[in-house]
């Protein structure tokens, strides 16, 4: 039996067990499931361009899932409204991979209220 979503968007999925990054793996575009147990960090800060990639690894240790709109420019005010997925990337740190996960969020505030709520 499958748990409701706490946040759910086009770029991943929370639920109570699971963080889901949609479009993760190229070509293919699967997901990548990680336990929410193995995430041993996440960062929402705004990242500079150089350092995030519309899909794949760019010029730091991070993994990023398909949005070709990442890297839009953007003035990111703090707010949930920032409408740029350059202000609203996450990175995953996880207990068991070398590298950083990374993906867009399409409301960083509920994203970020969903994984506080999983990660007691």
């Amino acid at each position: 039996m499958s748990t409701p979503p706490l946040y759910n968007d086009a770029f991943c999925t929370v639920t109570s067990e699971n963080l889901i990054i949609k479009t993760f793996y190229f070509p293919t575009g699967q997901a990548k499931t990680i336990p929410i147990t193995r995430i041993s960090g996440i960062s929402t800060e705004t990242k500079p361009f150089y350092k995030i990639k519309g899909w794949g690894m760019g010029l730091s240790k991070c993994w990023y899932a398909c949005d070709l709109k990442r890297g839009m420019i953007c003035v990111d005010d703090g707010s949930a409204s920032s409408n740029s997925s350059f202000c609203r990337t996450v990175e995953v740190t996880t207990s068991s991979d070398w590298n950083r996960s990374g993906f867009s969020v399409s409301n960083k505030a509920l994203f970020e209220t969903a994984m506080n709520n999983v990660r007691h």
